[in-house]
């Protein structure tokens, strides 16, 4: 049995490898992300961890992770609200509270997509609240400036591996469709 590859399977594919290319951005692949922590110790009953991604925070998104366990035995502490409130120093800027949302496979694991606006120092509030009481927890986070502009030679170096890629499919589908209608 002879698989017919067509343009359109072609098409499909690329689109296909695309979108899961465009999906490892976005926030519903962040759980793969590794953090750095950058504050841990107890805050009311409850243990924590803050972890940051980019682990050299600069201009943008900020992924945030808090792990918290209960303090008296370091067992899981599920089904707490954790918010996170971010301020700078200097000028204003600021994000949220947010909530941060549950990781379903590690039942003591929050986390959240911020948004720093500015360079500087800034303060992220960490607020845990739960059956056994509350806590909180204020972390200085140094923020870098924006980086410099200029053209994003990864999504470049994509956008032209993925037009050659259909470029070179779609002719090597005209050539076989060509040759399958010439006379015999």
């Amino acid at each position: 049995m002879r698989l017919k590859f067509t343009a359109r399977t072609a098409l499909l594919a690329i689109g296909t490898l695309t979108l899961a290319f465009l999906h490892q951005g976005s926030p519903a692949a962040a759980h793969n992300i590794v953090t750095r922590e950058i504050a841990a110790g107890i805050a009311g009953p409850y243990q924590y961890s803050v972890g940051v991604f980019p682990s050299l925070p600069g201009t943008g998104p900020l992924f945030v992770r808090i792990i918290v366990t209960k303090a008296s035995d370091d067992s899981d502490a599920p089904g707490l609200t954790v918010t996170v409130q971010g301020q700078a120093e200097k000028g204003g800027a600021r994000f949220g509270p947010l909530l941060a949302a549950s990781d379903p496979g590690h039942l003591s694991t929050y986390e959240l997509l911020g948004n720093l606006e500015t360079g500087g120092k800034w303060t992220l509030d960490v607020q845990l609240q739960g059956a056994l009481g509350s806590g909180q927890v204020r972390v200085p986070v140094a923020v870098a400036g924006p980086a410099p502009s200029g053209p994003n030679w990864f999504i470049i170096a994509g956008a032209a591996a993925l037009g050659s890629v259909t470029v070179a499919v779609g002719l090597w589908s005209w050539r076989r469709g060509a040759r399958g209608s010439r006379p015999t």
